[in-house]
């Protein structure tokens, strides 16, 4: 642990200036002596400090000593155990500038000391639940966490996926079920769902449609002018467009890693809740069983064949920034160079049919790529803002007091609508109000940028 232990002596006064210098003598402990007791004290203390007040108060050191906490957490661990093959655990990835930026312990796999059968014996063996809980604690460090030691966390993050991998591809059963993922069609079409009141009018406005725009085009006629659109002929480049298909592909690759999800109807919905889940379970409970639903005519039919406070939803959550490898199946826009050319977030929406993000607006400019299945999406103008009746709290203020399922469709008032197709990409500007409803078990990305 020399390399963590060297980046948390310079961390140390920070924490300390925060008002954490108990929790640094736990920290100093806990790297010197590799004392688990001490690194779960420290966890518990930093959790308890990330989760006073409101988030964006909370001290930026407090969110380095959690990250550092689970660090620890796992490196004492894993001192505990022999390696899978009969090593000892000694050399635990820890410097990600060593070994391709993974971490000098895969070097060290094939150079630990093997010890005699009956002495491995009567080490305690380490189990793929034991791997999966580890890097829960780590993908919360990542989520969760601060900076300073990201790139510590995602070293140790690779390691552990690389040793589940190992137990996954032996696993006949964890196969079979990734091949039979891989019989259904994702993006399976779902064309009963029921529509918010005046949807897809034939008088209604359309995004206009053009592949390929040149920056110029779409800076004056959409950025400048305003207007939403769609653009064609981007992400059918994506090596996303293919492979995401497949939801045995994340399972296979990530599927241990946990992810936040929301579940229930929507986020200002009663019942609306958020839970942790791995990748797989995630898949298993809410994807594979989204695509098996009643007809909409069908009586026992809640809310698109699931009872709504049932529905499951990977969203708005920066999953590339969590799993870096996903990133390399996108491509950042060129359009998102256009303006301040800033990118605030890249986000992922993942879910069954039916899902839902009610009518708000962003500050940003947003380029909405649909990857897999297709969304209706429902745009109003900065210049209806009033009739839309924002909510008055601060947290809510973006958010419209009506629900266009159940209020009726406002169909009155000027509203741009459209169904994006996979492979299409809506522009939407800033502060332009917008509602969508999944139709298909879909994956898009957002862009937001300044």
């Amino acid at each position: 642990m020399e390399e963590i232990a060297g980046a948390a002596d310079s961390f140390f006064p920070d924490l300390e200036n925060a008002g954490g210098r108990s929790c640094v003598e736990f920290a100093k402990r806990a790297c010197s002596g590799g004392e688990l007791h001490e690194a779960e004290i420290l966890s518990e203390i930093c959790w308890e400090k990330i989760h006073t007040g409101h988030w964006k108060d909370v001290d930026v050191a407090w969110r380095d000593a959690y990250a550092l906490s689970q660090i620890l957490v796992v490196d004492c661990t894993l001192r505990t155990f022999p390696e899978r093959g009969g090593g000892l655990v000694q050399s635990f990835p820890s410097n990600p500038a060593k070994d391709g930026g993974r971490g000098d312990g895969f070097a060290a796999l094939s150079k630990r000391r093997s010890i005699q059968p009956d002495a491995q014996d009567s080490l305690p063996k380490i189990t793929t639940k034991k791997f999966e809980s580890l890097l829960k604690k780590l993908d919360m460090a990542a989520m969760m966490g601060g900076a300073r030691f990201r790139a510590f966390v995602d070293s140790k993050i690779s390691y552990l996926e690389e040793m589940l991998s190992e137990t996954h591809k032996s696993n006949k059963k964890l196969k079979a079920a990734c091949a039979e993922d891989s019989q259904f069609s994702v993006g399976e079409s779902n064309n009963d769902l029921p529509l918010p009141d005046g949807s897809l009018e034939s008088d209604s406005d359309r995004p206009h449609v053009e592949r390929l725009p040149s920056l110029e085009d779409f800076f004056l006629k959409y950025m400048i002018g305003e207007k939403p659109c769609i653009v064609d002929g981007i992400i059918e480049t994506w090596p996303a467009f293919e492979k995401w298909r497949n939801p045995g592909y994340f399972k296979e690759l990530h599927g241990f890693r946990t992810v936040p999800i929301e579940v229930g109807r929507h986020y200002l919905a009663p019942g609306w809740k958020q839970e942790l889940v791995t990748f797989s379970d995630f898949i298993d409970s809410h994807i594979a069983t989204g695509t098996r639903r009643l007809p909409a005519s069908d009586p026992k039919n809640r809310e698109g064949g699931r009872t709504e406070n049932a529905i499951g939803y990977l969203a708005q959550h920066p999953l590339f920034d969590q799993i870096p490898g996903l990133q390399r199946d996108i491509r950042t826009p060129d359009y998102c160079s256009l303006g301040e050319g800033e990118i605030q977030s890249v986000n992922a929406w993942f879910g069954p049919p039916f899902t839902i993000t009610p009518l708000h607006y962003d500050p940003h400019h947003n380029l909405l790529s649909q990857v897999v299945g297709r969304k209706y999406v429902r745009l109003y103008p900065p210049s209806c803002t009033e009739k839309l009746l924002p909510f008055e709290d601060e947290m809510r203020k973006n958010s419209s007091q009506i629900d266009l399922d159940r209020d009726g469709g406002l169909v009155d008032m000027n509203k741009v609508d459209c169904i994006l197709a996979p492979g299409q990409m809506l522009y939407i500007p800033p502060k332009w109000w917008h509602y969508v409803k999944a139709l298909d078990v879909s994956f898009s990305v957002s862009f937001w940028w300044k």
